[in-house]
């Protein structure tokens, strides 16, 4: 199951996932003032995103939106990939679960590495404001950008993890 937590404590709740900590120096820098990580991002105009590649096959895609009413976004999965999403700026709601309390909306596009899913079941909402990590793995289907108390534009980071062949599971 995903792993939601404030970045004050990540590298506890991430001890046996030496991909996981290997992260965090990246999503530290999105909190460390004049860096050009979090610079770009907070010039992000709503609606745009930039990829910039961290090396091993590796991504981060910088993200600026407008959150919007439940319901109204689609829930994915990944296969090829682990995300690792950090809410810089703003605040959202992320709903997340077991991908078998959903129903497949839209197949897997290896283009996109997603499957889109409609819930079967009521689902969680879980509140990420500023310095909210969440890890998705390939089991938990997961959907951003859900307003709070209305609209606002949400800054965030979505780091990109390879999953070793064959597993995607927890061990990339």
């Amino acid at each position: 199951m995903a792993i939601i937590t404030p970045l004050s404590s990540y590298e506890r709740h991430v001890p046996g996932l030496g991909w996981a900590l290997r992260m965090a120096p990246v999503l530290a820098d999105y909190f460390r003032e004049g860096s050009a990580c979090r610079r770009d991002l907070l010039a992000l105009k709503p609606g745009d995103s930039c990829r910039r590649d961290l090396g091993g096959g590796v991504f981060v895609i910088d993200q600026a939106y407008e959150t919007q009413e439940e319901g109204a976004r689609k829930f994915e999965t990944h296969l090829r990939h682990i995300d690792i999403q950090l809410v810089v700026a703003g605040r959202e709601f992320m709903g997340v679960g077991p991908v078998a309390a959903f129903r497949v909306s839209e197949p897997y596009s290896p283009e996109n590495d997603a499957t889109f899913y409609h819930p079967r079941v009521p689902t969680s909402l879980v509140l990420a404001e500023p310095g909210t990590v969440a890890i998705f793995f390939a089991d938990d289907a997961h959907c951003g950008r859900v307003a709070v108390e209305g609209p606002e534009i949400v800054r965030k980071a979505v780091v990109k993890v390879p999953v070793p062949a064959g597993n995607p599971s927890r061990s990339a």
